[in-house]
């Protein structure tokens, strides 16, 4: 399991504390009974101490309703102030989608962009008209290392970062997924000598102002970029599939549509990380599901691939079981999951009856056919955007079967 520095702080303190403990435990009869108190007494304090910083740890990635209302108005101020500089700048902004991996340098003048649905990663730099060809190489070169090397941020604002706390993964973001060499995607640019690399695009293009340039490198992504990605998680699906009794081709085939494996993943509403989830809404009512607290996990939270395909594992056996227990056809009832995890299940019980109450949904469910089902799910779910959502999940399941 991936942690944080501050958890394994932690841990070093619980470690200490446990060490400790042994020892008093063994020596007990070289101490009175003053010395052993004030020995118990110490290890209850470090107990204590230690237990404030994992709640101080926590504090910041699950929230009550009110802190949540506090931390979002907070962080929309801040995003806001962040594009505003963004726009002032390029005159433009380049938003992280859930398909989309956006950063921007710590300094604004360049950002790098992924593509994860079709394989093609992006650097524009800023360019001024005087700037000689040796400084845009050191400039493309800083943005290629950056992009490179990134592990994504977990923060609201996407500035790239090298704070192991505030990373989303252990490993490169797209370690493995490039096989061009760095030297070869910076020399690209030096095309007055007519070395421009062919798997590596160099464009010159004017900002919206109709005065400021930049510089824009694109290159592809390995043919097997996806795959890669997917088995990166494929170790944690499966034992949260385990866990929750669900099937890890139907999981496999949601975070595929959902975010197409990108660990980064943002939507223009708010949802988070692998599985896309909603904070104060499915991320809430799964951490519920399995805490039995009821507190908001935070984007910090979401964003770590482990807690968020925990979450959304929960939330689908959840939907599977609580929702839609008593569908009697297990493929009327996948069908039903899959909807409900994108619309929610009373607009997959509108499709049936009209209303928004699952049971009696559930009941003329259990009257029909599995093609009938999927033709009315299809016809009459109330949004074009979870039709689709349903014929994407379902057919890529099969993607992710076992081979026989």
């Amino acid at each position: 399991m991936r942690r944080s520095i501050w958890q394994w702080v932690i841990l070093l303190v619980l470690s200490v504390i446990l060490s400790v403990t042994e020892t008093t435990a063994d020596e007990l009869s070289d101490y009175g009974v003053s010395e052993i108190s004030e020995i118990n007494n110490y290890v209850n304090q470090q107990h204590i101490e230690a237990n404030k910083v994992a709640e101080a740890y926590n504090k910041y990635r699950t929230l009550s309703e009110e802190e949540f209302s506090i931390w979002k108005a907070q962080q929309e101020k801040e995003y806001a102030e962040f594009k505003n500089s963004i726009v002032n700048l390029w005159h433009k902004f380049e938003e992280p989608t859930n398909k989309d991996w956006v950063e921007y340098s710590k300094d604004k003048k360049s950002y790098s962009s992924v593509d994860f649905e079709n394989g093609i990663a992006k650097i524009e730099i800023l360019k001024t008209s005087d700037d000689p060809i040796d400084t845009i190489k050191t400039r493309v070169k800083a943005a290629v290392q950056q992009l490179l090397s990134s592990k994504g941020t977990m923060s609201t604002i996407p500035v790239t970062t090298t704070d192991s706390s505030k990373q989303i993964t252990k490993q490169p973001i797209l370690q493995s997924m490039v096989t061009l060499k760095e030297e070869n995607i910076i020399d690209a640019i030096n095309v007055n000598h007519g070395n421009e690399k062919r798997d590596v695009v160099v464009t010159e293009k004017v900002l919206p102002d109709g005065k400021s340039k930049s510089i824009v490198l694109t290159f592809p992504l390995t043919p097997d970029h996806l795959q890669k990605r997917m088995r990166n998680i494929t170790p944690i699906v499966l034992k949260y599939c385990k866990q929750f009794e669900i099937d890890p081709s139907h999981v496999l085939a949601t975070i595929h549509t959902e975010s197409f494996f990108n660990p980064a993943a943002r939507s223009h509403c708010g949802a988070i990380g692998l599985m896309q989830l909603m904070p104060a809404s499915g991320g809430a009512e799964a951490y519920e599901y399995i805490k039995n607290k009821k507190l908001i996990p935070a984007e910090s939270y979401l964003y770590d691939p482990i807690n968020n395909i925990e979450l959304g594992c929960a939330y689908i056996s959840k939907l599977s079981k609580k929702y839609f227990g008593t569908v009697n056809n297990a493929t009327a009832n996948k069908y039903c999951t899959i909807c409900a995890y994108n619309t929610g299940p009373g607009n997959v019980a509108f499709a049936f009856t009209g209303k928004k109450k699952v049971g009696p949904a559930i009941i003329k469910i259990n009257t029909m056919d599995i093609s009938s089902v999927y033709n009315l799910l299809f016809n009459n779910l109330p949004y074009a955007e979870t039709r689709d959502y349903l014929q994407k999940v379902n057919d890529r399941t099969k993607l992710y079967l076992p081979s026989e």
